[in-house]
């Protein structure tokens, strides 16, 4: 018998070659089936949600922008009634006290009774501002690109333009029956877009803006000046605050002079005067820096300045006691 018709040899030739085969295949970890699993999930996940459309890119960049109008609006909606119901003014008044502090948030003048107030209170402009850069700025700070913020810049200028017209719109309506004008509707267009276009810019942030600029070819320190002059100014707002913080302190007995000069003043008449002493407390911190910087602060025919004092009779607000009577020697200092 020959060894390869021999059943021994058949049958120790056969176990080797399939020990030799086991051999060479080796098992799956578990680590690497897992990260093909990822893998895969990822990509069904990505074919499953296809490239972005103008569509919904709109959509999404649209409740960016009008939430915070749209919050903004519907707490001066609450405010008017809450004022129009403690008051018991006529509802009829409703309508007109919302449109005008929409147009008051967007810093536009009131015009009433043939008088123009333009000095605005700009606390609720930055409380609308502020709520409009954060909003933006968690929308777009992981990933962004370029047709998101045409998207974006697209509906800060609509936004805006809608919501004035629509309150210019009631203002002109109340006008029919009330002694009250709407503002000019092109400035206050124009005052509205300066907001809201500012609150984007700042809303994106200077990682976005350094690399936008590096995109386009524009020197990094532009943007990087820009960022240095607004920490430049938030340094001299602190400073500002200081300053009016000792004037407060040291002019108390003003501002209860002011107070006293009410005759019947309480319950919402004193949250009132004490309310609207606040919204005015970053027009006085702005003008304060300017002080410091050597310029002057007008109010009316009245000048203030580190220099010299030149007072008049001023309006009754109890944040205006802190105005000094004179400017002391030693003022020049804050310089």
């Amino acid at each position: 018998m020959s060894k390869n018709t021999s059943p021994q040899s058949r049958s120790t030739s056969g176990p080797r070659s399939s020990a030799r085969g086991r051999g060479k295949v080796k098992a799956a970890s578990p680590s690497a089936a897992r990260v093909a699993k990822t893998v895969g999930e990822e990509s069904k996940a990505r074919r499953a949600t296809g490239p972005v459309t103008w569509g919904s890119r709109l959509r999404r960049m649209f409740f960016v922008v009008a939430v915070p109008n749209l919050v903004a609006f519907f707490s001066l909606v609450v405010i008017a009634l809450a004022t129009v119901l403690l008051t018991t003014s006529p509802s009829a008044w409703l309508p007109t006290a919302i449109a005008q502090s929409w147009m008051v948030t967007n810093l536009a003048p009131v015009v009433a009774g043939g008088i123009t107030i333009s000095a605005l209170p700009i606390l609720p402009a930055l409380i609308l501002g502020w709520m409009l850069a954060g909003n933006v700025h968690r929308a777009i700070k992981d990933k962004v690109s370029i047709n998101d913020l045409l998207a974006l810049l697209g509906w800060v200028i609509v936004v805006p333009v809608i919501l004035i017209g629509i309150a210019w719109f009631m203002l002109w309506d109340a006008a029919q029956v009330y002694d009250l004008s709407p503002p000019p509707l092109g400035p206050t267009i124009a005052r509205a877009l300066v907001l809201h276009l500012t609150a984007l810019v700042i809303g994106m942030g200077p990682r976005l803006w350094r690399a936008l600029a590096k995109r386009y070819k524009v020197s990094r320190a532009v943007v990087d000046g820009v960022v240095l002059a607004v920490q430049s100014l938030l340094a001299l707002l602190a400073v500002a605050a200081v300053v009016l913080l000792a004037l407060f302190i040291f002019n108390f007995d003003n501002q209860a002079l002011v107070m006293d000069s009410y005759p019947h003043l309480a319950g919402l008449g004193l949250f009132s005067v004490i309310g609207l002493s606040l919204l005015y407390l970053p027009n006085i911190l702005i003008a304060a820096v300017g002080v410091l910087l050597g310029s002057e602060f007008h109010i009316g025919d009245a000048s203030v300045s580190l220099f010299s004092v030149h007072l008049v009779p001023l309006p009754p607000l109890p944040l205006l006691g802190v105005v000094p009577g004179t400017a002391a020697p030693w003022a020049i200092g804050l310089l």
